[in-house]
C-alpha cells in the first residue's frame, strides 16, 4: 500500500491518498516514465508540477490516472491547520481499512511518503501487526507513492469543486452520448475514480430491483464510507459534510 497527501491550506484541508495494490506498481509507473521521454529513478511524476502546455506532464499524469483503476483507493482528510496531527490520522485511517475489508491476515507493506511527520505511532502500529510500515520514502525510488499522489490530487480536485472553491467545465470528445459535451472537472474525475474505492457491495438483489422493492439508483448504490473514508474531527462540519456526500456512498450505475 502506497500514501502520499495533498495539501490545500487555501481550501481548509490536506488529504492523504491510500493506493492498494496486488503487486508492486514500480515496474508500470517506470514504463509510463520511460514511454514519455523520462528516466525512471531520476524523474517522477509529481502533481504539483504545473502541467499547463506541458504535454509531457499532462500524459504521464493521464496514464497514471489509468494505472489507479488497477487498484483500490481510500482517503484521510484533516483540517489544514491541524498538519501535526496527519502522520497519526494517516494510520487511524490505515487501521479502518486494514479491518473493515478483512486485510488483517495478509502481510502488508505500506510505503508512506517523506515529509509525513508521525508522532507517537506505536499504539496504533500494535493494531496492525501483519503490516511492515516504510516510513520517509523517495517517491523517485518507491514509484507506487507516484500513484498516491495522483490519487489525492484528483480527489483534492472532487473536494474543491464540491465545496465551491473551483469552477470548471471540460470538453469531452468520446463517440457517443457525451461527444463534445460540457460536464464539470468535479463530476469527471469523480467518474473515473468511483469504481474503485473500497466496499462490500450492498444488500440487495436482482429480485429486489425487478419487483420493485428498491429503485435503480439505490440498486447500484454501494457504500464507500466504511470502508475507504477517514474523516478527521479536526475537520468543520462542512468539510465533513462534503467528504462523506462526494465519497462515503459511490453510485456505480450507468451515467447518461
Amino acid at each position: 500500500m502506497y500514501i502520499d497527501e495533498n495539501i490545500h491550506n487555501e481550501a481548509g484541508f490536506i488529504l492523504a491518498a491510500y493506493i492498494y495494490a496486488d503487486s508492486d506498481l514500480s515496474s508500470l509507473v517506470d514504463s509510463i516514465l520511460l514511454s514519455n521521454g523520462l528516466i525512471p529513478g531520476v524523474d517522477e511524476f509529481k502533481s504539483s508540477l504545473t502541467m499547463k502546455n506541458s504535454k509531457v506532464s499532462i500524459a504521464i499524469r493521464d496514464e497514471i490516472k489509468v494505472l489507479i483503476t488497477k487498484t483500490k483507493v481510500g482517503l484521510t482528510v484533516i483540517a489544514s491547520n491541524k498538519r501535526e496531527t496527519l502522520g497519526r490520522e494517516i494510520l487511524v485511517g490505515l487501521k479502518k481499512i486494514i479491518h473493515s475489508n478483512d486485510l488483517d491476515n495478509i502481510n502488508v507493506n505500506i510505503y508512506i511518503d517523506e515529509g509525513i511527520k508521525f508522532i507517537s505511532h506505536e499504539e496504533l502500529e500494535s493494531d496492525l501487526i501483519n503490516c511492515r510500515f516504510h516510513y520517509n520514502q523517495d517517491s523517485k525510488l518507491i514509484k507506487g507513492i507516484q500513484v498516491a499522489d495522483c490519487a489525492a490530487h484528483t480527489m483534492s480536485i472532487i473536494l474543491k469543486c464540491a465545496l465551491g472553491l473551483l469552477s470548471k467545465k471540460i470538453r469531452i470528445n468520446e463517440p457517443g452520448v457525451y461527444e463534445n459535451h460540457e460536464v464539470d472537472l468535479g463530476f469527471e474525475l469523480w467518474t473515473s475514480l468511483r469504481w474503485h474505492f473500497f466496499h462490500k457491495g450492498n444488500k440487495y438483489t436482482i429480485d429486489d430491483f425487478e419487483n420493485g422493492r428498491v429503485d435503480s439508483e439505490e440498486f447500484c448504490t454501494v457504500d464507500t464510507g466504511p470502508y475507504s473514508v477517514h474523516i478527521a474531527e479536526s475537520c468543520t462540519d462542512k468539510l465533513h459534510s462534503v467528504v462523506n456526500s462526494e465519497f462515503g456512498k459511490m453510485y456505480l450505475g450507468c451515467i447518461h
